[in-house]
């Protein structure tokens, strides 16, 4: 007579948990499909929308952003009758689906939907607090995928601020949010606050991770193409050489991130006019780059 079918779900479910354990994603995706062929699953909401959630989890893996927008709607009409909107497993959904839509580019479906996540975890937890900060970049983001820097600026502000008001004002973390700022404020046309933020990017690292690393080095050549962006060529030029000093003598002279510098402070010349300069910059860097040529043959 075979297996009742009532068996074979929850079968098909453990082998296919087995198989995402194992890595095996297209015999998953079969065995979870399989599954939902059998009809509802007995229990509760949590029960049945589990093949679903699955396969969400595996499409998202996969980069299957259609296939994952279906499985979350799926999940979505199983739990939210049965449960709450201020659930936090429903919400999780809500901004699962939103950022499906988002991936296949349809921003107006995924901003409402972003905005409602926002608004959860702010009556949840109150509006300054540090889970915030994933749900505020995903609007930054969204924001921005819709060309509104201005709105891009403003949520990732608020994330920066909220970081700065727990962690303190030269944690690490920090660096990321502030330079994601100052690019914004670049788009917004915000450049003295750009500019305030790129120096505290470069303070934040040098507190952090002392003033003579590759991670400072790296935050001066951003401060550095903002000066040049905006024609302030001695400023730029003195974060260049910085940037180079510390690249020197971190990497040598003749790595790939000292050259690099060279070759950004040869431009700069270039732009603002000084030929000599450029010209002296880039025999140096012509012999630096022949000397590592050699070095590796010498290998």
């Amino acid at each position: 007579m075979g297996t009742p079918i009532r068996f074979l779900r929850p079968l098909y479910l453990e082998a296919a948990r087995k198989a995402l354990r194992e890595g095996r994603g297209a015999e998953a995706e079969e065995l979870l499909l399989a599954s939902l062929a059998e009809g509802p699953a007995e229990g509760d909401a949590g029960a049945q929308a589990e093949p679903h959630r699955l396969l969400l989890g595996l499409y998202q893996r996969q980069g299957k952003w259609p296939q994952a927008e279906a499985a979350a709607r799926e999940a979505l009409a199983i739990l939210a009758p049965a449960w709450t909107l201020e659930s936090p497993d429903v919400m999780d959904l809500v901004g699962e689906l939103a950022e499906a839509l988002r991936q296949q580019k349809r921003a107006a479906l995924a901003r409402p939907l972003f905005e409602q996540v926002l608004a959860f975890h702010e009556r949840r937890v109150g509006s300054e607090h540090l889970e915030l900060v994933p749900a505020l970049r995903q609007m930054s983001d969204l924001c921005l995928a819709q060309k509104d820097a201005v709105g891009a600026r403003a949520y990732a502000r608020r994330a920066l601020d909220i970081q700065e008001k727990v962690l303190g004002t030269h944690h690490i973390e920090l660096a990321a949010t502030a330079r994601r700022v100052a690019d914004l404020c670049e788009l917004c046309g915000r450049m003295e606050e750009a500019e305030g933020l790129l120096k505290w990017v470069v303070a934040i690292r040098e507190k952090a991770l002392g003033q003579a690393t590759p991670a400072v080095a790296e935050a001066l050549e951003a401060l550095a193409a903002h000066y040049s962006l905006r024609e302030k060529w001695p400023e730029a030029e003195a974060a260049l050489q910085q940037a180079l000093a510390i690249q020197e003598k971190q990497q040598g002279p003749e790595s790939a991130a000292a050259l690099s510098l060279l070759e950004d402070l040869a431009n700069l010349h270039d732009a603002r006019g000084d030929d000599a300069g450029a010209e002296a910059l880039r025999e140096r860097l012509h012999a630096l780059r022949k000397a590592a040529k050699k070095g590796k043959k010498g290998q």
